[in-house]
């Protein structure tokens, strides 16, 4: 009767361990950019804008991040400017020293520059 008992217990203990296996689906290969090197989701600057790698089929190519995206940056961060230059000349003012910054020229952004 131990016998049996035993066996019973290292079968139990045996089995779940030998049909567990996580069976995962096989790795892709990366798609690589050419001209340069890049894996996908990489990113470059190609001039004066930045390109992404990104699979198209069974390859994969370099493309231009759009225009819009940078001008929206380039709009965000010349409104932080104009907040901060404006939070500076009302701390100098609370400080009692008016009129010490000197006037800046401000940025536009001019669709027609880019390339």
């Amino acid at each position: 009767m131990r016998f049996i008992i035993l066996t019973l217990l290292v079968i139990q203990l045996l089995l779940p361990g030998a049909f567990s296996e996580d069976r995962k689906p096989p790795k892709t290969k990366p798609v690589m950019c050419k001209n340069p090197k890049g894996k996908e989701g990489s990113s470059m600057m190609q001039g004066c804008s930045s390109v992404t790698c990104k699979k198209v089929g069974k390859k994969g190519i370099w493309e231009p991040c759009p225009t819009p995206a940078q001008q929206e940056t380039v709009l965000e961060n010349q409104r932080k400017i104009d907040r901060n230059y404006a939070l500076l000349k009302e701390i100098l003012e609370v400080l009692g020293q008016p009129g010490c910054c000197p006037t800046y020229q401000t940025t536009t952004w001019d669709y027609g520059s880019t390339y």
